[in-house]
């Protein structure tokens, strides 16, 4: 069996502490660490009680700062516990049971039991609660925990870890306004999408906060620990220092005996194993380039911008400031900070509808030598092709470019394109169906009365008449 967990430097403590209890009541399974963080410190003995010590953008295969700075740290940690699991699964091709555990557990007996349940599951779910009285709570924040999760390798287990990487590489937020609580939510879909799953509702795994009040926690007469009567296998300590606080109340210490007993010989171990200089440690990913730490916010709005993740790949190369900007200017195309490669991006005027040439005129002009609707709608291709190159300011039959709207006779296209973004796609297209509608009407187009044809008349004939037209004008 393999056994993976994710940790920052800040909580290499408690990941060492499972792996000491791993080592302790399942010596033949492997510990890996998947280190969130840039580098490896190779001549720290911090990593002696771990069998493998990976870096988590090692797992990922893809632009992994591009994706990390959508998260903070807790975020980032959840996102790498599917690609630790795949990854594991590639390394080992030998092993066939994968189990992850939160950094923040502690196994507490020989998981015999478990190792049984992997040989007739593909997938291993434990859920938050095994009695009713916290159905919120789950709805909220996900029928199970994300803390532990067990895959075999089987079709189902492989393709469980596959989908589950791939839903967290862009939706491992939290938060209050997030649904989805770290990507916890998905797991929901699991029992319902993949074949084999098994929901373990032993209460001696994952015994949490959150359900102290529903597994009593106790020891035999042996000074085995049991929960509701059944062997205790995994403690989940989340929120260590919160823990500690709620020992310190009697009235919970008399509630919880077996509970308080445990919290409080964890934090001991946690602290002889360096934890309060750990805590110390700042995260590596938590600063651009030029040493400034990155705010929450220039997170939020990168991750929220399909913009900003297509043109800076690279984010840690910015600042806290440009992404200020960008949020008072959120349709901002010309960015502050030019990218490495200007000409491979896209132009920043959307393509113009094109009008089927059997509807364009052959000359351009009507009967009284003005621009006629297709003209114009030519004229406009025009300006969105000048818009493009930025060369000249006239149109393909050598007239000055014509007139949507605001838009008058703009040379160059540097101003062309700033006209055209302060109009907006949207009102450069209402101005186009307005020439065409006129036009085939037999309306105003260019300011100029245009003739009616009979219907299937060629352009041929149109151009003739208004070269008549033209000379009997003179």
């Amino acid at each position: 069996m393999i056994i993976g967990t994710v940790v920052t430097s800040s909580h290499l403590p408690r990941a060492q502490l499972l792996a000491q209890s791993a080592r302790a009541h399942c010596p033949a399974a492997k510990f890996i660490v998947s280190l969130v963080e840039r580098e490896l410190d190779v001549s720290s003995n911090r990593y002696a009680a771990f069998d493998e010590v990976v870096l988590a953008r090692s797992t990922w295969v893809g632009n992994f700062d591009r994706l990390l700075f959508q998260y903070g740290p807790r975020e980032a940690s959840c996102f790498a516990k599917g690609p630790l699991l795949r990854y594991a699964m590639n390394r080992y091709p030998s092993e066939t049971s994968f189990l992850f555990l939160d950094s923040d557990t502690e196994i507490m007996a020989p998981l015999d039991d478990l190792e049984e349940r992997f040989a007739r599951s593909s997938v291993l779910l434990i859920p938050q609660h095994l009695a009713p009285g916290a159905e919120y709570d789950d709805f909220c924040c996900g029928v199970y925990n994300a803390g532990m999760i067990g895959a075999s390798r089987t079709t189902d287990g492989i393709a469980f870890v596959d989908w589950w990487s791939q839903r967290l590489e862009r939706h491992a937020y939290c938060g209050e306004n997030n649904t989805l609580f770290a990507g916890r939510k998905w797991l929901d879909l699991v029992p319902s999408l993949f074949k084999g799953v098994e929901i373990v509702k032993h209460p001696g795994y994952n015994v949490a906060r959150w359900n102290y009040s529903e597994r009593k926690v106790a020891r035999s007469d042996t000074g085995r620990l049991l929960a509701n009567g059944l062997p205790l296998f995994v403690m989940h300590f989340h929120a260590i220092g919160e823990r500690e606080k709620e020992i310190e109340d009697g009235k919970h210490r008399a509630e919880f005996p077996v509970v308080s007993e445990l919290t409080r010989d964890y934090a001991t171990r946690l602290d002889r194993f360096g934890r309060r200089y750990a805590s110390q440690i700042p995260w590596s990913y938590n600063f651009f380039t030029n040493g400034e730490l990155i705010k929450m916010k220039s997170r939020r709005i990168y991750r929220e911008s399909h913009y900003l993740r297509t043109r800076y790949p690279n984010p840690f190369a910015l600042h806290n400031a440009f992404f200020e900007e960008f949020a008072n200017n959120p349709v901002m195309e010309e960015a502050a900070v030019a990218p490495a490669d200007p000409s491979s991006l896209p132009s920043p005027l959307p393509p113009l509808p094109i009008e089927p040439p059997e509807s364009r005129s052959g000359s351009g002009r009507n009967e009284r030598g003005g621009r006629n609707g297709s003209g114009r709608i030519e004229e406009i291709e025009g300006i969105a092709r000048m818009g493009r190159s930025g060369t000249t300011g006239r149109n393909e039959r050598g007239g000055t470019s014509g007139r949507i709207g605001r838009i008058r006779r703009i040379s160059g296209g540097r101003r062309i394109r700033k006209r055209a973004r302060k109009l907006g796609p949207t009102r450069l297209r209402r101005g186009l169906r307005s020439v065409r509608r006129k036009t085939r009407s037999g309306g105003r187009a260019g300011g100029r009365r245009m003739p009616r044809f009979a219907a299937g008349a060629s352009s041929a004939t149109r151009s003739r008449a208004g070269e008549e037209r033209s000379v009997k004008a003179r």
